[in-house]
């Protein structure tokens, strides 16, 4: 990504549609980490992550 702001700790992108199985997150340490440890949000890291 050239846009700095997409680097911002305030940056976050979804990708979710009708027929998909799973909804993908991706955004900052701090919001991924609040997901995954969320009880009542079913979330997994995905393998090719990094933390």
């Amino acid at each position: 990504m050239s846009d700095p702001a997409c680097r911002t700790t305030k940056s976050w992108c979804l990708c979710t549609d009708y027929d998909l199985w799973a909804t993908k997150v991706a955004g900052p340490q701090v919001l991924v980490d609040a997901l995954v440890s969320d009880s009542e949000i079913e979330a997994i890291r995905l393998p090719w992550t990094t933390t």
